[in-house]
């Protein structure tokens, strides 16, 4: 299962103690420092009221800041749940173990209190290890993403990456609507998550028609140990994307 963490979880009251843990529970379910990480954190707002006031508070102060200060933070896509008006996503991926820390401690000297003041309870967040590259793409808006997340039976993992690493270079450099396609897993290998951004309904669509996508999905039959979960999720703001991939040429 993903490795459930305190990242953001930190204590209103006792924040150093708290932060403390999940910096070693971080360190030890990451390989190397380098390596780049995704969080999915996940929270509810008090009430549908608060949405407007939250989203603005979210966009103006925490990814402006993160934009202006932290270059090595490449996407922090604030989403919310278009069937439950007070839950949003969090879309996270730093270029390393010190980014991460780094942001951490900023997160907890600057925005935790304000948060409080929004959220129903503390949020929930998953830490993942960056196993592809992430063909992230800028200057277009992305309104839809999705996390789409894979169950692999014990001792699969390694099959099942190559099916997908076999895919994730057609999307990026054959799908101009996608804009984000990265995979990720958790430390024991038998939870993996694709990442995603799309520019709308259409590239998709698009990205579900295509022969190595329909290849890919009866290769893995026999790797899963049940039904992917796959959300859907609309974005808010432009979430402070920093492009790694070229724009492609070719189209679908």
């Amino acid at each position: 299962m993903i490795v459930e963490c305190l990242i953001i979880l930190i204590s209103y009251r006792r924040p150093c103690a708290v932060l403390v843990i999940s910096i070693q529970e971080m360190n030890g379910n990451m390989e190397k420092n380098s390596s780049m990480i995704a969080v999915v954190s996940i929270c509810s707002i008090k009430a549908p009221s608060l949405a407007e006031k939250f989203e603005t508070w979210f966009l103006d102060d925490i990814v402006r800041y993160v934009e202006a200060n932290e270059p090595q933070v490449l996407l922090f896509q604030l989403c919310k749940n278009p069937t439950e008006p007070t839950e949003y996503t969090v879309l996270e991926i730093y270029a390393s173990t010190a980014a991460l820390k780094s942001h951490l401690s900023i997160f907890g000297s600057k925005w935790q209190t304000s948060l409080m003041e929004y959220v129903s309870e503390m949020p929930k967040a998953s830490l993942l290890k960056v196993i592809s590259p992430l063909g992230l793409k800028g200057n277009v808006p992305t309104p839809i993403a999705i996390v789409a997340k894979l169950p692999v039976k014990k001792g699969h993992g390694e099959a099942f990456e190559a099916a997908a690493q076999a895919i994730i270079p057609n999307v990026h450099h054959q799908e101009d609507g996608n804009r984000l396609y990265c995979l990720c897993k958790s430390k024991d290998a038998t939870t993996y998550a694709f990442l995603e951004l799309y520019t709308g309904s259409d590239a998709i669509k698009a990205h579900g028609a295509t022969g190595y996508f329909k290849t890919f999905g009866r290769s893995i039959r026999g790797h899963l140990d049940g039904r992917p979960n796959v959300s859907q999720l609309q974005t808010v703001g432009s979430g402070c994307l920093r492009p790694t991939h070229q724009q492609s040429t070719s189209k679908l």
